[in-house]
């Protein structure tokens, strides 16, 4: 939702920091918490911004509709879901999940050699090591998931009801 919010921002040229110098700029982000920057969001004369601002105070967040680990199965699902509730404004949300992130660019392993001394052992691998770790490297996966954007009630229900035929028809 922030992530939206700062679309809507960029195409409005809207900033919380306009015509500042850098001294001020620091100053006002470290004083600037959670609640001053939804506030100052929710004042905002953009309409599109103070009405997600709102949103987000008043909880009415993004519902989560479908979560899948294959990026072909979101697809499906969001093209059921976008056929049978026209009214919804859906959202995917496509992250790749790297469980085992660089471990193969840079990190290494410690060896104790037998007068208690480390040292990096360049030539040994992560998931030759660890099971855990090796199990990981083999699931590397994306998570995706679609998200309801304008989550009343009425528009909620006919997810739900279409949930199970777009979740049917992504699985097959």
């Amino acid at each position: 939702m922030l992530k939206d919010i700062a679309e809507v921002s960029t195409i409005n040229g809207f900033t919380l920091f306009a015509n500042m110098a850098l001294d001020e700029v620091c100053s006002s982000y470290v004083d600037l918490d959670d609640y001053q920057f939804l506030r100052s969001l929710r004042q905002s004369d953009i309409e599109a911004i103070s009405s997600r601002a709102k949103s987000l105070c008043d909880r009415k967040l993004w519902k989560r509709v479908a979560a899948f680990e294959d990026v072909k199965r979101i697809e499906d699902a969001f093209q059921v879901l976008e056929r049978d509730v026209p009214e919804a404004r859906l959202q995917k949300d496509i992250q790749s999940v790297k469980a085992t992130k660089d471990l193969h660019g840079g990190a290494l392993l410690l060896s104790q050699d037998q007068n208690g001394i480390y040292s990096a052992n360049s030539f040994s691998d992560w998931t030759v090591q660890s099971l855990i770790l090796k199990a990981l490297n083999e699931k590397e996966t994306r998570l995706s998931r679609i998200y309801l954007k304008n989550p009343s009630k009425g528009v909620r229900k006919n997810i739900r009801i279409s949930q199970q035929t777009a979740m049917g028809e992504a699985i097959s």
